[in-house]
């Protein structure tokens, strides 16, 4: 389901016929089933693969052949070429949709209110981690436009310690983050294929994790209060050795975050303080099969030489 959080994050998130034959049969029912496609204009010009010189031409439907068949063609040096009628269809991704299924899964009630046109949808308000938040989904968070969703939209800028769910990657920009706002990314774990109760369960997980942040940011530090039992723990090495095996195994931040049991945004946060709830260093280190000891030196099997 990757591809399809990373194409529904582009402003141009539609899928080709032969793109979605790529998906595989339970996906593609998943997708008729809740409706989360809807069926675009049809392609008007295709490349040409079938001389070995790849070329674009306009399309020709014949719908008056002598079987009654519809069939389409692309003119080539070689002579006319066959295109599969499907392979012209284009298929959008409805967000008004996935808002829906999105709400549905978190439990939240009342309407749904675009608060900006196809990019910022206000999902409902719920209790979650002992705080009433708003629910926002975002689309397109991370493009040149994204932090003036934020600060052109009172709705979303002034909403208190909101959850904000994007489609991919969470920005890095520090405003997005601040004044106790939680972005989630809806790619970072497996929930619309399988048991959809599993997004309100990471969520609260999430959103409990960031309250601990928050505990522990403001708690003076062991030099402050001579308390020698610490919440965060962490390294700057175990910070660069994560990195490496990140560039190492070629994944994105989000796929290293689910490999070590953690979330993208949590681990954003660990590269730059280099601290971490003790929890959550002690779950990444058994992921990685190695002692909390042994991260803080940057050592796990990955690592060895």
């Amino acid at each position: 389901m990757l591809a399809f959080w990373i194409r529904a994050d582009l402003d141009e998130a539609a899928f080709r016929g032969d793109e979605l034959r790529g998906f595989g049969p339970a996906t593609l029912d998943l997708f008729k089933k809740e409706k989360l496609l809807k069926r675009g204009r049809d392609l008007q010009v295709v490349e040409c693969g079938d001389c070995g010189n790849p070329h674009l031409e306009d399309v020709d439907v014949i719908t008056d052949s002598p079987d009654g068949i519809p069939r389409a063609y692309i003119a080539c040096g070689a002579g006319r070429v066959s295109v599969r009628l499907d392979d012209l269809q284009v298929w959008a991704i409805d967000y008004d949709r996935l808002a829906r299924l999105t709400r549905s899964a978190l439990g939240l009630g009342g309407r749904i209110v675009q608060v900006a046109a196809d990019r910022v949808w206000l999902l409902g308000s719920a209790r979650l981690a002992n705080k009433t938040r708003d629910v926002f989904l975002v689309r397109g968070i991370g493009w040149p436009d994204g932090l003036q969703l934020l600060v052109g939209n009172a709705r979303l800028s002034t909403s208190p310690c909101p959850l904000i769910l994007c489609l991919n990657r969470v920005p890095d920009d520090a405003d997005w983050h601040g004044h106790e706002r939680v972005v989630m990314s809806l790619s970072e774990f497996d929930w619309l294929q399988c048991d959809r109760s599993t997004l309100l369960a990471r969520t609260t997980e999430i959103l409990r994790e960031h309250a601990g942040s928050l505990v522990d940011a403001e708690t003076p530090s062991e030099s402050e209060t001579g308390n020698k039992v610490s919440r965060s723990i962490g390294s700057a090495v175990a910070v660069n050795a994560l990195l490496a095996l990140k560039d190492k195994k070629g994944w994105t931040v989000e796929q290293l975050s689910i490999q070590i049991g953690t979330t993208a945004r949590t681990f954003q946060n660990f590269c730059k303080t280099s601290k971490v709830r003790n929890s959550v260093f002690r779950t990444m280190a058994e992921r990685l099969e190695t002692s909390p000891e042994e991260l803080l030196k940057g050592h796990f099997p990955d690592r060895q030489e």
